[in-house]
């Protein structure tokens, strides 16, 4: 239902011809066009969207504006990352192909001009595999304070077994597409950062820390999965939430057409 007036109240405003939010008002309702959704009121202006808090999963579910893309389930994730990580070749696979043999090309020539033995090979890479399990608590605990961040509480990890996939997810709390880049990126930045600076600083640490960033970057392959996914479904806002009892993933997209979040 179309309504000719707005609320008297403060909202997010997203401009994105200048990147930045800003909190309007409405005293200039009357330039406004807005969709009521639900409990909700979505608002076009100048190209710019307004929502005027978090979207949430009956907003999804329950509204003509969005439409279900797809679905994941947390039992069969290989199949989705086989398609979108593997088979894809778009900028974001391209970009994380690059990077791994960037980091190979540079372990392996920093290994060589150490004069590492077999033997030292061998127990570096033996070491590094050691903090790489080390780390996968922390790669989803960055997850989850991303998630926490951005107002999250219901935080879960889950594991397979079966597939050998851990993974962090927040029952029921819609992000958008922005928010997930920064969700699916936030690991890598950080730790891999983080181990670049001790590579730098560290001679004697220098192999030991480029391999383990191997291990790391290799096993954040997911996260670009997803990235992948979100650069193939990119004709759209794209929202996404997960239902932990379910253990299911769901994709939505905005039918409105030149509408950003």
């Amino acid at each position: 239902m179309r309504e000719n007036t707005a609320p008297t109240s403060f909202f997010q405003f997203h401009q994105p011809f200048l990147g930045q939010t800003l909190d309007a008002p409405y005293g200039i309702e009357f330039l406004f066009s807005s969709y009521n959704l639900k409990d909700r009121i979505v608002i076009h202006f100048a190209g710019a969207v307004i929502i005027p808090s978090r979207l949430t999963v009956n907003d999804l579910q329950q509204s003509e504006r969005f439409l279900l893309l797809d679905t994941l389930s947390h039992h069969d994730l290989l199949p989705f990352l086989v398609q979108y990580g593997l088979k894809q070749v778009n900028p974001v696979t391209v970009s994380f192909y690059i990077g791994l043999a960037l980091y190979l090309g540079v372990t392996l020539s920093v290994g060589i001009r150490m004069g590492y033995n077999a033997f030292s090979w061998i127990i570096q890479v033996l070491w590094a595999t050691v903090a790489w399990l080390v780390l996968i608590p922390f790669h989803e605990g960055i997850h989850g304070l991303v998630y926490w961040a951005l107002g999250a509480r219901d935080i879960r990890v889950g594991v397979s077994l079966r597939e050998g996939v851990v993974y962090a997810i927040a029952h029921g709390f819609v992000v958008n597409r922005r928010e997930f880049i920064g969700l699916a990126l936030a690991p890598t930045v950080l730790i891999n950062g983080g181990l670049a600076v001790l590579a730098w600083c560290a001679e004697p640490l220098r192999f030991f820390a480029l391999a383990l960033s191997v291990l790391h970057f290799s096993s954040a392959g997911g996260d670009w999965a997803l990235l992948s996914y979100l650069w193939v479904k990119r004709a759209h806002p794209v929202f996404t939430y997960d239902d932990a009892d379910r253990k299911m993933s769901y994709f939505y997209a905005m039918k409105k057409e030149g509408c950003l979040q």
